[in-house]
């Protein structure tokens, strides 16, 4: 309920803050700044070899303490940061970075490029708090992140006249800004033993690179669509679509919120028929709720996509719409199977299950981006959501024996939801 409350009290923000930047670059530079944002976004944490989950598997098991790991953590991320930098700069220098890559100049990629050894920071961070249940410690940076973001943004916005410069520099800021609180709290709170521990950086890249194909299936899933169009068609499009995938991502709040809580819950129980009966209830918790949202999108999306980003980009609201479906399987179902699978110890499983629908969401992209453009990756999208999910139930419902009703909605699951959120709210 922490998570769920931070994640909704930071949404209007977070909507504040694109809105603006989105107003202010236009379609086109929109789309370079969206394109250059997945570096650190996407393609660090590909690089990375799927170490932040091992990392939160072997903290939240009680196998090793943040204390002991957080400075091997540190090393490795800033070795691979360096890497991905002047692996990219090689990219662009010889224009082989997609249409839109190429499309960014010099100081706006530097500015990207500069962050990553921070961005490295933030993101391995976040799974040693998060495999220690530091959640609240979470929460209060993820809206100090946004509060920074919307101011820093807004001023750099408003009184430079490159736009797009402005915006690199303003996010970047902030990235930096994060990073060194997020170190120096953990320095603070836990007092790293200085070291490197190589039998803890052995185990969580063994872990890791049994997930790391799903991780680049994963991360596919999540932005090859994107990746695509930039790549293919004008920067304009891709502008225009992830302004679509924005307010779709809406619908990802509640299982972003439960999913780090329900692993460590699962983690502890260490008991596969306990967990599953936990991940059937939560699901289908946040499958009711997650679906009353979509309906509000489907209904009230043209106009807000009007009010809030202007005409320029209404052509984002057919996108959206055919993005729902999907996303509701993927931000619910997908999400709460590939938890209970990875928290009770089947990593390769997760990846079969992200695999599969990259393969698919590939195979789409290829046959109707080109033709269709952003209403092809869209369809793309949701095919390859809903393949994954089938994928992830009939591999965990494999694992699960006798009667599992991960589907079967009945007034009790209702009750049981309700009966969570009030006691919560009383503590």
């Amino acid at each position: 309920m922490g998570n769920l409350v931070t994640s909704f009290l930071k949404y209007p923000l977070v909507l504040i803050t694109s809105v603006i930047v989105t107003r202010f670059l236009g379609a086109d530079s929109k789309g370079i700044y969206v394109f250059m944002a997945m570096i650190g976004a996407v393609i660090l944490p590909i690089m990375l070899l799927g170490i932040g989950n091992g990392i939160q598997y072997y903290i939240s098991k009680g196998v090793y303490q943040v204390k002991e790991a957080a400075i091997s953590t540190y090393l490795a991320g800033l070795v691979t940061s360096i890497a991905v930098g002047a692996f990219i700069f090689f990219l662009w220098q010889n224009s082989l970075f997609g249409e839109t890559g190429n499309s960014a100049t010099i100081d706006i990629l530097l500015c990207f490029l500069i962050s990553l050894p921070f961005d490295s920071i933030t993101y391995t961070s976040r799974f040693l708090l998060t495999g220690d249940s530091q959640f609240l410690l979470l929460n209060k940076l993820s809206i100090v992140n946004v509060v920074l973001s919307t101011i820093i943004l807004g001023i750099l916005v408003f009184s430079l006249s490159d736009k797009l410069f402005a915006a690199a520099i303003g996010l970047n800021s902030v990235k930096i800004i994060i990073a060194l609180t997020t170190l120096g709290i953990v320095i603070k709170k836990y007092q790293p033993v200085f070291g490197v521990n190589t039998k803890y950086l052995r185990e969580i890249y063994d872990y890791g690179l049994k997930s790391w194909l799903g991780n680049i299936a994963g991360r596919a899933n999540d932005s090859l669509d994107q990746l695509i169009i930039g790549a293919f068609v004008s920067p304009g499009n891709l502008g225009i679509y992830s302004v679509a995938y924005s307010v779709v991502n809406l619908l990802l709040i509640p299982s972003n919120a439960v999913s780090p809580v329900l692993f460590n819950e699962i983690g502890r129980a260490n008991d596969l028929k306990k967990s599953a009966q936990l991940s059937a209830k939560v699901h289908k918790a946040l499958f009711i709720l997650v679906a009353l949202m979509g309906i509000f999108l489907c209904a009230c999306g043209y106009w807000l996509i009007m009010l809030m980003y202007g005409k320029e980009f209404i052509d984002a609201y057919i996108p959206m719409l055919i993005l729902i479906p999907g996303m509701l399987f993927y931000a619910v179902s997908r999400r709460v199977l590939q938890k209970f699978l990875a928290a009770n110890g089947y990593p390769l499983k997760t990846s079969t299950v992200q695999i599969v629908g990259a393969i698919s969401g590939v195979g789409m992209y290829i046959l109707l981006i080109p033709k269709y453009t952003i209403i092809g990756a869209a369809i793309g999208s949701t095919i390859a959501y809903l393949v994954s999910m089938l994928t992830a139930y009939f591999i965990a419902k494999k694992l699960v024996e006798g009667e599992w009703n991960f589907f079967a909605f009945s007034k009790s699951d209702i009750v049981w939801a309700y009966d969570r959120v009030k006691s919560t709210i009383r503590k």
